[in-house]
Order: structure tokens, then C-alpha cells, then sequence
């Protein structure tokens, strides 16, 4: 039985009608089982003996030119500052992902590399109250601040969605669409 979120789903939803699922064109995206997708995607961190271990497994994949240009990560749950860091600490280590597409090979990490994080809206009685929009902007800032090419070794574009759910759609599409035309 395949896990997944309704929040994971609808994100899934926004993004593959801009970039189609599975191989059907250049770009594409690649959708986790958590999304309702068919796949697990682990994403690997290469040792410096050059074994490789599984750091994490991703929400959704975007490949383009054949490489790893995005990856999307949907915190619909928990979303701390632990794991707003964490996620993409780990996918800064890593250089590529290993998925089935005919062939079993590694999907290697673009250069220059997308990395979109998406909270889920508030569903609080009295979300004017939370403190979460504001402790989620005050980690973007940090990341913001943060030197990941010195982690790893790629350029990082990083974004942190929350807000409205209509919000977060309109700006998951706008940070495709740019990288699509470029």
C-alpha cells in the first residue's frame, strides 16, 4: 500500500501539468510514493572511499538535460527548524539519485541545483496566532545566509514556500516556469 500525503498529492497536481511525470518529456518529474507516485526516490551521498550510502529519499524529482535540476520537499506534518535544516543539509551532500528508467543507473545532481522546500498552510483554530510563518522565515533567512557550495560543492538555489495554499501553488509554478525557460 503506497504512503502518502493529500497535501503531497495536491502539490504533485500543481507541478506535473508544467513539467510532465515519468520520462515524457525534457523536463520531467520523477514523483514519490509519498506524493502517489510509484516510486521511492533515494538520494545518495558518495564517500570519499567511493561507496556510497542512501541519505535521504526525496518528494519529488525534477530532471532536466538529464541530470537532477530540482528536488521538491513537502514538510506537511513536521516542520522545525531541525527538519527545514536538516532536509537540505542532507540533499547538500548528496550527488545523485538512483532510479529505474530502463536501465538501473544514477541520476547525478546538476551544478546548478534547485532546491524548493513547501510548508503546509496552517490548520490551527487561530493561525493569527502561530508562530510558525515567522519562525519558517527566520530559517529561510538563515539558509539564505549559509555558504552551501563550501557543503556541496554545487550552486544551491534555495526557496522556502509557505503561506496560502493557492500562494504556495503560485509560487511553485513561477520557480518552475523560470527554470523551464532557462
Amino acid at each position: 500500500m503506497p504512503r502518502f500525503h493529500q497535501f503531497h498529492i495536491d502539490l504533485a497536481n500543481i507541478i506535473e501539468p508544467i513539467i510532465p511525470q515519468d520520462w515524457a518529456g525534457d523536463p520531467c518529474c520523477i514523483i514519490s510514493n509519498d506524493c502517489g507516485g510509484k516510486h521511492a526516490l533515494p538520494i545518495w551521498h558518495e564517500k570519499e572511499d567511493g561507496n556510497a550510502i542512501p541519505y535521504a529519499e526525496a518528494d519529488l524529482l525534477i530532471i532536466k538535460n538529464g541530470e537532477v535540476k530540482a528536488q521538491v520537499e513537502i514538510e506537511e506534518q513536521e516542520h522545525s527548524p531541525t527538519k527545514l535544516f536538516g532536509k537540505l543539509l542532507a540533499t547538500s551532500k548528496c550527488s545523485y539519485c538512483q532510479y529505474k528508467r530502463g536501465k538501473d543507473g544514477p541520476i547525478e545532481f546538476a551544478k546548478d541545483f534547485i532546491f524548493i522546500q513547501i510548508v503546509r498552510p496552517i490548520d490551527a483554530i487561530r493561525p493569527e496566532n502561530s508562530k510558525k510563518p515567522e519562525q519558517s522565515e527566520s530559517v529561510r533567512k538563515d539558509i539564505l545566509k549559509m555558504d552551501l557550495k563550501s557543503i556541496s560543492g554545487r550552486n544551491i538555489e534555495y526557496h522556502l514556500l509557505d503561506g496560502s495554499r493557492e500562494k504556495i501553488a503560485n509560487d511553485t509554478r513561477s520557480i518552475l516556469e523560470s527554470m523551464i525557460s532557462n
